[in-house]
């Protein structure tokens, strides 16, 4: 089969069962995502036919990795949570506080990071996810003070 039509059917079938509540399982440890990032990497392998280098051919494939799907997911999740898109019972999963940093004039709107010793915890969207997005709005700020240089 040409490539383009192998890549349609792992992007129609395979994509979204990896992607199906990746915000839930997708911070977890690193052991048990291992299977999923070998099932990505074969894919990409058998589409080109090539033994070259994974990233090269998620390159040539335009794909993400899992990590930043994960990542893109779980922001998008976050970001509908706190403006009220998702369903009712996400709007009080996470918690703005105003930082006390101002960028031009504009107080910085982080995500507390709730305390926890549990390492089960650490692996997940409610950690690992709002370190994440909190990392997406300090870049915007960075954006931000650069565009009004």
């Amino acid at each position: 089969m040409p490539q383009s039509v192998l890549n349609t059917i792992y992007k129609s079938i395979v994509q979204p069962v990896i992607d199906y509540g990746i915000c839930i399982y997708g911070y977890t440890y690193p052991s048990h995502l291992k299977r999923i990032e070998n099932l990505q990497k074969r894919a990409a392998h058998i589409i080109l036919a090539s033994n070259s280098d994974y990233s090269l051919l998620f390159r040539t494939l335009k794909w993400k990795t899992f990590s930043q799907r994960r990542d893109y997911f779980c922001r998008i999740f976050i970001y509908k949570s706190l403006n009220k898109l998702n369903a009712n019972s996400c709007h009080q999963l996470f918690e703005h506080k105003i930082s006390q940093i101002k960028t031009k004039g504009i107080r910085r709107k982080e995500l507390i990071l709730p305390n926890s010793s549990l390492q089960c915890f650490l692996n997940t969207i409610f950690y690992t996810g709002i370190k994440a997005f909190n990392a997406l709005i300090s870049m915007l700020d960075v954006f931000q003070t650069l565009i009004h240089l």
